[in-house]
């Protein structure tokens, strides 16, 4: 049996932007993250955190990431945080990352993502 771990819409500030002045003030952007385990883990059946994912520890440290960082293109944020994420996490995970941003461009309603990972 298989399980996962989703974390949804996880609100981030990041400088982010192609031109320098766009990366002069952060931008919100919304990350999802699927943590999938090829097995049970055995928090599912210790009601243990420690038999599992922190994830509120795995947000802190995602966090403090990114901050201390700039990033040109959504795709760099979205590969550096699967690759920072993997260096955290157990390697019988599978991750999957979506980072999703809303630029002011006329007529995109619903904002760009980009998903990278193992999924």
């Amino acid at each position: 049996m298989a399980a996962r771990i989703q974390l949804n819409q996880l609100s981030m500030d990041v400088l982010l932007g192609w031109p320098k002045d766009e990366r002069s003030a952060k931008q919100t952007v919304f990350v999802d993250i699927i943590l999938h385990f090829h097995a049970l883990p055995t928090g599912c059946q210790t009601d243990e955190l420690a038999d599992t994912i922190c994830y509120r520890s795995l947000i802190e440290k995602l966090i403090a990431h990114t901050q201390a960082k700039e990033y040109r293109l959504l795709e760099y944020l979205g590969h550096d945080i699967y690759q920072f994420l993997k260096s955290l996490l157990n390697d019988s995970l599978a991750i999957a990352v979506t980072i999703t941003k809303f630029p002011s461009i006329d007529a995109l309603t619903q904002g760009v993502s980009f998903q990278c990972g193992d999924l």
